[in-house]
């Protein structure tokens, strides 16, 4: 890399990162790690099958719209993954003790992640088949 080169941060949403980056000049732009996003879906789909507010014929249903919002937030359509899954969390809502649940707090997760990092979130598919980053670390080699 030339001392002038300007590159892309890849990050998550650690404030000290932020803060190290702000007024670089060699920073073009800052892009949310899809590794942080993908752990966020991940933990809401798995609790999924963990609750007990949700009938067993359900299960599969409520994790695909949980998957179907995860390609949204891949394919850059935040807003409208944000959408899916407050959908999702206001139909469960209406079932007792869903608010004290496991898969209640990664949804909300999930939706306070992608809210407060709205600005960072970008085509991850597009960015993939170009061949650009889209994690920050490298997995597979030492």
């Amino acid at each position: 890399m030339a001392t002038d080169e300007r590159v892309t941060v890849i990050s998550d949403d650690a404030g000290e990162f932020e803060k190290t980056i702000r007024g670089s000049q060699l920073a073009r732009g800052r892009i949310l790690d899809w590794f942080h996003i993908a752990m966020k879906f991940k933990a809401a789909q798995r609790s999924v099958f963990g609750s007990k507010v949700i009938d067993s014929l359900e299960r599969e249903s409520i994790e695909t719209e949980i998957t179907h919002a995860k390609w949204l937030a891949w394919h850059g359509k935040g807003r409208k993954a944000l959408e899916r899954i407050k959908a999702l969390d206001a139909q469960l809502l209406t079932r007792a003790g869903y608010e004290f649940s496991t898969l209640w707090w990664n949804l909300d997760k999930v939706c306070g992640y992608l809210r407060s990092n709205a600005s960072t979130l970008v085509n991850y598919g597009a960015r993939h088949r170009k061949g650009l980053p889209i994690v920050s670390a490298s997995f597979g080699t030492p």
